[in-house]
């Protein structure tokens, strides 16, 4: 049997890694986060069709039942994760499409399963992002802004497919924050290059107060060795390559 379908993937961010560093917790959060989304399944008409560790793979009636859930699931999570110790906390990343699918017994087939997947891995931690079908039918249709995040080509998908975000309060904020670094690690390369320029001038300055010789005569030479990132991060690698 073949139809129309919204279909949703979920998972939980870390948690393969949580498990090989805390087995039990990881379990014992997997139970929670499974107890918190499957009335909200539920309740917005949502059927389980798979379920394999951390990862839900739900259909829907229609695209605003599937984003109307992810966006409580969403919210449930973060009101939890207020009161929670950072190891403790639970994320999930939400990929939501709208397509054609087919029924082969229990299973289920087609692009709209396959998209579906490739585009919740492209979700923020605590976010949803869902593909321009479905962005089209929700439009006005919740109480958050959905925005474009450009075209991506995901894997084993011939033509790339323009994905939005349904932005979430917390989402933003996370965004604002990353903002915030990168402004800031601009700003500490900025002053580090001035620090350089500054000490190259002062050293000529003592080299001619120090020394009669018509400095225009001379071959001055400045020589910058490559410098190494010894930090734990290696995002800040390029300010060992800006600096050389």
């Amino acid at each position: 049997m073949r139809r129309l379908a919204a279909i949703m993937f979920t998972d939980m961010v870390g948690y393969s890694a949580l498990s090989q560093r805390n087995e039990a917790l990881a379990l014992r959060l997997l139970e929670e986060h499974r107890n918190i989304l499957r009335p909200f399944f539920a309740k917005h008409g949502g059927r389980e069709i798979e379920t394999a560790g951390d990862l839900f793979f739900v259909e829907f009636e229609s695209a605003v039942e599937g984003a109307q859930c992810a966006v409580e699931i969403q919210t449930a999570l973060f009101e939890r994760n207020t009161t929670k110790p950072e190891d403790q906390k639970i994320l999930v990343r939400i990929g939501l499409h709208i397509g054609d699918v087919v029924y082969v017994e229990k299973h289920v087939h087609g692009d709209g399963v396959n998209i579906a997947a490739r585009i919740k891995p492209l979700a923020k931690p605590g976010g949803i992002c869902v593909s321009e079908d479905v962005a089209r039918q929700i439009h006005n249709k919740i109480n958050y802004p959905v925005l474009s995040t450009g075209r991506h080509t995901l894997k084993n998908i011939s033509t790339p497919i323009e994905i939005f975000q349904i932005q979430l309060p917390w989402t933003r904020e996370v965004q604002s924050q990353k903002k915030m670094v990168v402004s800031g690690k601009k700003a500490i390369f900025s002053l580090s290059v001035l620090a350089i320029v500054i000490f190259v001038a002062l050293g000529l300055l003592l080299f001619k107060g120090n020394y009669s010789t018509d400095l225009s005569a001379l071959k001055l030479r400045l020589a910058v060795l490559p410098l190494d990132n010894i930090s734990a991060d290696e995002k800040d690698e390029y300010f060992a390559d800006g600096m050389t």
